[in-house]
């Protein structure tokens, strides 16, 4: 609770600095969320096929110079996954894992090799640190209701925090950008095989300025 506190804090020390700057704006994004295993294979099961979610939130230029800028971003960002697979009695079964998260995006390095042109490339390296709002974890045999998995999601870890890699073209005061971000550390406090899943997102983001 002190950790969501903290985001809720920062998001508004963000807010209240956004107005009368002119390196501050929102941005808003499509994901495509899923899960991986440690040794970077995509998990088979039951969780392979990414769902479709999305983000949003505000940013600041803490830095910007000509070709190079290091920017903050707070977020509220849905991830998860959904499959369908077969269990030992041949049953269809779909599952769907919905993680809603406050986030903080950091890049240190956001390089524009073109410098301060009308339009430019650029490239963000940076990390993230999200606390976990809610999660929901849901399962049911092909053609009947879903069930609520609260075991699932009483063993969710509240916080996450990995890597972000992003490609993106400026025109003016808008961007354009694809985002990929690998979690380090598992999601689910668990001793069984799914126990090492993490987070992964791949995102298309829009910025204004």
């Amino acid at each position: 609770m002190i950790k969501y506190q903290l985001l809720l804090i920062i998001n508004l020390i963000i807010s209240i600095n956004l107005f009368g700057q002119k390196n501050a704006g929102v941005f808003f994004g499509a994901n495509m969320p899923q899960f991986y295993r440690a040794n970077n294979e995509i998990v088979r099961f039951p969780f392979i096929k990414p769902k479709y979610s999305w983000q949003a939130g505000i940013f600041m230029d803490i830095v910007d110079t000509k070709k190079y800028s290091l920017k903050l971003e707070l977020a509220y960002n849905n991830k998860g996954a959904k499959e369908k697979f077969s269990d030992d009695l041949n049953n269809t079964l779909e599952s769907e894992a919905d993680l809603t998260y406050g986030q903080i995006n950091l890049f240190p390095i956001v390089y524009k090799p073109l410098g301060a042109k009308k339009i430019s490339p650029f490239i963000s390296i940076g990390g993230y640190y999200s606390y976990l709002i809610n999660a929901r974890y849901k399962t049911k045999v092909k053609n009947t209701t879903y069930f609520i998995d609260e075991t699932a999601k009483s063993n969710t870890l509240k916080e996450d925090y990995g890597v972000n890699l992003a490609l993106g073209l400026n025109y003016k005061k808008i961007s354009l950008e694809y985002r990929i971000e690998a979690g380090i550390p598992k999601i689910l406090n668990q001793s069984e095989t799914l126990s090492t899943i993490k987070n992964k997102t791949h995102s298309i983001i829009i910025t204004f300025k």
